[in-house]
């Protein structure tokens, strides 16, 4: 009889356990993705990932990130090569598990794209897409490659809005160029 007790009381713990750690990774989510962002986009990047903010809300499928910046490499003359103030997705939760996945909507506000030459001729969005490219290319062993029919992806509705942009070439000092982007909707 005393064993079964021991064991009844080692599964209780257990399920209290889980469930604790269940609620502290629920709980602290939105930080924990927020530092991932950080973490793993500047690794990919090569350059200086931040957000000032994550929202995510699983029941609905919403979610949002607030001031998504992405460092320029040395050299640059600006911080930032990219900033986006807000990105919202909403999500059909139906369609999570299934294939394809369908986002209702992804908005973007305000990005601003700073787009620099050096005096080599080397922009600042090639050495970050060169990157970007070194990155996605270094598969974990085992993996699969991109052509093996994996999950699809249906966005059914995206905006960009309050959109800028900013040139600057060194070989001609002097004020940068800067545009504002129309709204684009899809």
């Amino acid at each position: 009889m005393k064993a079964s007790r021991k064991v009844w009381i080692g599964l209780g713990v257990a399920v209290v356990l889980v469930v604790a750690v269940l609620l502290f990774l629920l709980s602290n989510l939105d930080r924990i993705v927020a530092a991932a962002i950080e973490k793993y986009g500047s690794e990919a990047t090569g350059t200086k990932v931040g957000v000032s903010s994550v929202r995510l809300d699983l029941k609905d499928g919403k979610g949002s990130i607030r001031n998504l910046t992405v460092g320029n490499p040395p050299g640059f003359s600006t911080p930032n090569a990219f900033r986006l103030d807000d990105i919202s997705v909403a999500v059909d939760i139906g369609t999570v598990t299934g294939n394809p996945v369908i986002i209702d909507q992804v908005t973007i506000l305000a990005p601003r794209v700073a787009y620099e030459i050096d005096r080599e001729g080397r922009s600042n969005l090639d050495r970050i897409r060169k990157q970007l490219a070194g990155t996605s290319s270094k598969e974990p062993s085992g993996g699969k490659s991109g052509g093996d029919g994996g999950k699809k992806v249906v966005i059914r509705r995206l905006v960009i809005d309050r959109g800028e942009i900013e040139i600057r070439v060194a070989a001609l000092s002097g004020k940068p160029l800067a545009a504002e982007l129309p709204r684009l909707e899809l």
